[in-house]
């Protein structure tokens, strides 16, 4: 909390500085004293009484409406700073009533997405609910919304089913990649017809289905056959093996840079595809204050 609103807290009592905040956030006298259910002439008095405590004039008076002086933008500011603080306290406060009910927490992910980002995710969504077991299920399939056991899907699908709901999560980019001891000794593919001399690391048939699609639709819109090196159920192998020179493999650009591989995107940026992944969620879960932590602390680590 800054200096300045530390001092306005001790000078003047908490109804006031609320008239001021509701005028300065809807810029209107009239609105305010509707949202607050209040008086215009009640909210001039306390707005009023506010500037002759702290001595200074928080609004210019103006026939157009209400312009904030700068102390007026100062004090907003942190106000605003307060405010916010004390909707989110008050949500972690009724997280904690509501939360007591939910022990267990089961999500099931890729193993691109359970290995990379889920340890850190699950890491500090414990640290800050260490009484809820989460719960990871790693798979190569689609799986079965029907089951008693799932809460979450993080997959790049987006499900329709009457019990869970799919929110956008991220959107990742794809490209084609090789190490460059395969470049060296194949050369540099430039065009996607290029692509036909060079070896593949294919993506099984047991593979989620998105990510296969978007590279046989590549395939097939180029009018290519490509020449299959070895076939892998997910697409971590893939990377692996591409940078152990055994091919080209299709990966996710944020997942290079967050594996750190040692690999070379080939073909330009145009011939890129798009990863939607989406975290599909229960009905029952929706609105819980805890779901939502945890959705907003994977948001923030697929960035």
């Amino acid at each position: 909390m800054s200096f300045f609103l530390d001092s306005v807290l001790q000078q003047t009592n908490f109804s006031n500085l609320r008239a001021f905040y509701a005028c300065a956030h809807f810029g209107s006298r009239k609105i305010a004293a509707i949202k607050l259910g209040s008086a215009e002439p009640t909210l001039s008095n306390q707005i009023s009484s506010l500037e002759t405590e702290l001595g200074v004039f928080l609004f210019e008076r103006l026939s157009s409406g209400l312009k904030l002086t700068p102390a007026g933008r100062l004090l907003y500011q942190a106000l605003s700073e307060m405010f916010q603080g004390l909707a989110e306290t008050n949500r972690k406060i009724i997280a904690l009533h509501q939360d007591k009910k939910i022990k267990v927490i089961n999500i099931v992910t890729t193993i691109p997405l359970g290995t990379i980002y889920l340890p850190d995710i699950v890491k500090e969504f414990s640290a800050l609910y260490p009484l809820v077991e989460v719960r990871l299920n790693l798979t190569s399939d689609m799986p079965e919304l029907t089951s008693e056991n799932i809460d979450i899907v993080l997959m790049p699908v987006r499900f329709d089913h009457p019990l869970f709901e799919s929110l956008p999560i991220l959107e990742m980019t794809g490209y084609f990649y090789c190490s460059e001891e395969y470049l060296k000794e194949k050369g540099l593919p430039k065009t996607p017809s290029d692509l036909q001399f060079h070896d593949f690391i294919h993506l099984s048939s047991s593979h989620i289905q998105t990510e296969l699609d978007l590279v046989s639709k590549f395939f097939k819109k180029e009018r290519l056959s490509p020449k299959i090196r070895c076939s892998v159920n997910n697409s971590i192998p893939a990377a692996e093996l591409s940078e152990r020179s055994l091919g080209i493999c299709h990966y996710a650009k944020e997942m290079v840079a967050k594996q750190q591989l040692k690999l070379v995107q080939v073909l330009p940026e145009s011939f890129s595809t798009k990863i939607n992944v989406f975290a599909t969620v229960h009905c029952t879960y929706l609105d819980n204050p805890l779901v939502t932590t945890l959705l907003e602390i994977v948001r923030k680590h697929l960035k």
